[in-house]
């Protein structure tokens, strides 16, 4: 309810109605409150109070900024001044009764309006610095070149391979006995037809090599420089360094003895910088930049806030995750 302090007081606010009743549109609310406020009052003021809900003041250029702001996105309150009056009348009383209530110091719509504010603060700051942005031909060229194996596919080579295990720890006589096999293997296999997968049926009888002896010996397809593989380095080296349907001499190890044979070969590529490659690269580089200019940006808000962090303080602060216990202890939430 509005109380009124004098008889003048009344008049005036008889007077504010009637001119909110006769006049529309923005001049309206200059007419009326300095109708409402010019009274009983001889000195001049130039946003004097229009409004008094509680302790709280709302002087003319705020009633003002809310009916501007409501008409330029076009809402239908603006089209009736005393329309308008009344609804910013019940607004402000309903905020006044919430915060009697202790309603604003609810954490969460804390949180909520705080939210509304920092996105409004990147909207001025942040979104049109975003959108100038951009990634220059050279850049993406430097960054191509630096990052070349990033576009290359490393050779590859397809093997065939025969394993006869011999024990480091076992006789001389013995170790011998195994490589004479191997060799045995590697004469036949210098004499199988060109058609033969890999060493063939011959594959079951000089390879202990358990995944690969009923496929003629073929291990599939190695990469250069992929992680390490399970076959010993010499085995991979030696893979690489043979032609196309040639086979290695045997190969000794302290695990046993080997014989390779390359199957087929595939040379290096290298993706050009084409349309798709620089489309793809440029869509990496720009929201790197994005992000490198919004941490920045973070920190230079920091710095300008002058923000210290006080360690005894904070190592008071319960972090640990709990139910909520009541409505007076909200659960703790992670700052994002």
């Amino acid at each position: 309810m509005i109380s009124m302090q004098s008889n003048l007081s009344v008049i005036c606010l008889i007077a504010t109605r009637q001119t909110v009743r006769l006049v529309s549109g923005s001049a309206l609310l200059v007419v009326a409150v300095l109708a409402f406020s010019g009274c009983g009052s001889d000195t001049p003021d130039t946003d004097p109070v229009a409004i008094r809900v509680g302790e709280r003041e709302v002087r003319i250029s705020e009633v003002q900024a809310e009916f501007d702001s409501l008409k330029a996105n076009g809402s239908p309150l603006t089209k009736d001044g005393e329309r308008f009056m009344e609804n910013y009348v019940e607004r402000l009383a309903a905020l006044e009764r919430a915060r009697a209530l202790k309603l604003d110091q609810d954490i969460e719509l804390k949180r909520q309006a705080e939210n509304l504010l920092i996105g409004r603060l990147k909207q001025v700051e942040v979104e049109d610095q975003l959108a100038a942005l951009e990634v220059t031909d050279e850049e993406l060229q430097d960054y191509y070149q630096a990052n070349i194996s990033d576009y290359s596919t490393p050779a590859q080579v397809r093997v065939a391979l025969l394993y006869l295990e011999a024990s480091k720890h076992l006789s001389d006589e013995a170790r011998n006995g195994i490589r004479s096999k191997m060799e045995e293997g590697r004469s036949r296999a210098l004499d199988l037809p060109a058609e033969t997968r890999g060493f063939g049926a011959d594959a079951m009888v000089y390879s202990d090599e358990a995944t690969s002896r009923f496929k003629g010996g073929d291990i599939g397809w190695l990469q250069d420089g992929a992680a390490r593989y399970r076959w010993p380095e010499v085995v991979v080296e030696t893979a690489f360094n043979l032609d196309a349907g040639a086979i290695s001499e045997v190969l000794e190890t302290d695990a046993g003895f080997y014989l390779i044979k390359q199957l087929d070969s595939r040379a290096s590529q290298v993706r050009p910088l084409g349309a798709r490659v620089a489309s793809s690269l440029k869509t990496k580089l720009l929201r790197q930049k994005k992000t490198e200019f919004e941490r920045a940006l973070k920190a230079q808000w920091e710095a300008q806030s002058d923000v210290e962090l006080i360690a005894a303080a904070i190592a008071e602060i319960d972090f640990t995750n709990r139910p909520q216990d009541s409505e007076t202890t909200p659960e703790f939430s992670a700052v994002r």
